[in-house]
């Protein structure tokens, strides 16, 4: 992207849109554009999954980015297994106690439930009652999974639940005085459960200030109920809860 003078005080940006292949190290080079700002919009591979993209570099300023060969950006992308059929949901705002009383998700069914299901959550806050937006408090969060275990994800796709490293259950405790203190959190997680039945992978949203309560979380999700740890979706392959043999 370029700025174009058009006259008096007016200016213009132009975008200007190039395709470049790379050689076989990945590598590629963009000769003879000019502009302040390069944005990579995609990556293109057959069989592949990019992620990261996108992303925009600056090219003025103090803080302008210089290219380094020596230095170069990783692009990562997922070389595709093929898909299989997964249930892919979204329960959102759903409420949660803040006194600690557990809830229930049965994520092959898609809501709640009172007991067992897939993962088990629990909120504690203190004190119970708030100023909602004035005050600071304790909270404390903690996630359990039925029959299987919880990791952190930390990759770019997660597409396929690791084999081992799950824990029975995970606690986030957020301080009053801690000066990273927030009243919401989110992470990402993969599950297996239901004594390696299910896998899937979670992104989870707590926000712990609602007044009166009860809070909320959210949970995002991609399930494989057949016992797989292939999580790469497809809409064709959707299954819709509660309808899978």
């Amino acid at each position: 992207m370029r700025a174009v003078y058009l006259g008096g005080t007016d200016v213009t940006d132009q975008s200007v849109k190039e395709s470049v292949i790379s050689d076989n190290t990945g590598s590629f080079a963009l000769v003879g554009a000019k502009g302040g700002v390069l944005t990579v919009e995609s990556l293109e591979l057959t069989g592949y999954e990019a992620r990261g993209t996108p992303i925009s570099y600056k090219y003025f300023g103090r803080d302008g980015f210089v290219p380094d060969v020596t230095k170069p950006i990783i692009f990562k992308m997922w070389k595709k297994q093929g898909a299989e059929p997964l249930i892919q949901e979204r329960l959102s705002r759903v409420a949660i106690p803040v006194d600690g009383t557990s809830i229930y998700f049965d994520l092959i069914n898609a809501g709640k439930v009172n007991s067992g299901g897939d993962l088990r959550v629990s909120l504690a806050r203190t004190p119970l009652h708030i100023k909602r937006g004035r005050e600071k408090f304790d909270w404390t969060v903690e996630f359990e999974a039925t029959d299987g275990g919880l990791i952190v994800g930390e990759d770019d796709f997660m597409y396929l639940a690791p084999t081992t490293g799950y824990e029975k259950s995970l606690k986030y405790e957020m301080k009053k005085d801690d000066p990273a203190w927030s009243s919401s959190w989110q992470n990402r997680f993969y599950l297996k459960s239901r004594d390696g039945k299910c896998y899937a992978r979670l992104v989870v949203r707590i926000t712990a200030d609602f007044e009166p309560p009860p809070s909320s979380i959210t949970i995002e999700y991609t399930l494989n109920p057949a016992g797989s740890r292939n999580l790469e979706f497809d809409w064709t392959k959707k299954i819709i809860p509660g309808e899978q043999k």
